[in-house]
């Protein structure tokens, strides 16, 4: 063999390589002997304190147990975190990122990020559930998209009738996040009271990352409403609560159950006193006071909506993946189906949330709502 063909061939064997090792590096970066899950949740950011860390909680309690119990199929199960920072364009980056290792099962948290995601799962065939989700937007999303948060339609049809029927406010205000979480909640929300007669004296909005909303509450006392419903993160919410305090603002204020958590009562305070809100988790049932138990001793922290919706998710997913004989990377989409399949056919299970049930369209279709007055 001369020189020149030598050359050649060391050439296409280099690049015989190359391709082999591409292509092994986007299926098979983590172990077959492995069940690997994708999480992109908002690890940093400013909904890092309260969604990203109690999602990822929750996730990382139930790989833990089931981890000690053997795994899945004798598989250890293995979750691949990616940081969405809360921010659309953040969370796809990060959701593109697990697609190519060939991670076709995903969770997600809060509704922007879930809402971009939803249609590039819809179209790589890869499941996605989303725990802190409520924007209708993800109902038409497609048969691969799930979640265990009450759609904003649903809760605002149940809160609507609440507030027109129970409350009876003669008149309201809307103060709410002005991102695909806030409009989804009013989008829902303000049909429901406008049925109920009840006149919409005035609708202000607020940025995700706003800390000043004197001036949004400034117009809504001009408008002098009788109950104000707020939409937004927790952060958020309580410096509402606090800021209104402040004004002397005398009206009630009830919030979207997705808005509540900790950081209300630790920024607003005695001003956070007479909130109201109808939750989904339904605290009463053995199995949330078993996951509180494991919980609190985990992260010396008690549990709340969107640790328990987590923990769901994973476990639903779980068990779907030890039914369909599923779990290494990089494997044939009628495995994946199998996966989605079965998760589309869960009636009446027992999560430590509440039940779950899906409908045709991924979206929880029996859980019934709590009042809860601070």
């Amino acid at each position: 063999m001369n020189k020149k063909a030598y050359f050649i061939l060391v050439v296409v064997i280099i690049l015989l390589i190359s391709v082999f090792i591409y292509k092994t590096s986007k299926t098979t970066k983590y172990s077959n002997n492995k069940v690997v899950i994708g999480a992109v949740l908002s690890l940093s950011g400013s909904t890092s304190s309260f969604y990203g860390e109690y999602n990822k909680n929750a996730i990382d309690l139930f790989v833990k147990e089931i981890n000690k119990e053997g795994g899945i199929n004798g598989r250890k199960l293995e979750v691949v975190y990616q940081d969405s920072k809360g921010d659309k364009a953040v969370g796809l980056q990060a959701f593109n990122f697990l697609v190519n290792q060939g991670i076709k099962y995903v969770i997600s948290d809060v509704s922007p990020v879930s809402v971009a995601l939803a249609p590039i799962a819809q179209k790589e065939g890869v499941v996605l559930i989303a725990t802190s989700a409520s924007n209708p937007a993800l109902t038409d999303a497609g048969d691969f998209i799930f979640r265990t948060k009450m759609s904003a339609v649903r809760e605002g049809d149940e809160a609507g009738l609440y507030i027109a029927n129970m409350l009876k406010p003669k008149s309201v205000a809307f103060l709410y996040q002005n991102d695909d979480y806030g409009n989804g909640v009013f989008k829902s929300f303000s049909p429901k009271v406008r049925a109920g007669d009840i006149p919409i004296v005035s609708e202000e909005k607020f940025h995700k990352e706003a800390v000043d909303m004197r001036t949004e509450l400034l117009k809504i006392k001009q408008s002098n409403p009788e109950l104000v419903i707020l939409a937004g993160y927790p952060k958020q919410i309580g410096r509402i609560l606090k800021q209104a305090g402040e004004m002397r603002l005398q009206t009630k204020f009830f919030a979207h159950g997705g808005s509540i958590g900790p950081d209300i009562n630790q920024i607003a305070g005695t001003y956070a006193r007479g909130l109201t809100n109808l939750t989904e988790l339904n605290e009463n049932t053995k199995e949330f006071q078993d996951f509180k138990l494991k919980y609190s001793k985990e992260y010396k922290v008690e549990p709340e909506l969107f640790s328990a919706n987590a923990y769901d998710a994973i476990t639903l997913l779980a068990n779907s993946i030890g039914q369909c004989g599923a779990g290494v990377v990089g494997r044939d989409n009628t495995v994946d189906s199998c996966v989605k399949d079965t998760l589309a056919k869960t009636k009446g299970f027992q999560g430590v949330a509440g039940n779950i049930t899906f409908d045709q369209n991924g979206d929880l279709a029996e859980r019934e709502l709590v009042l809860k007055v601070r």
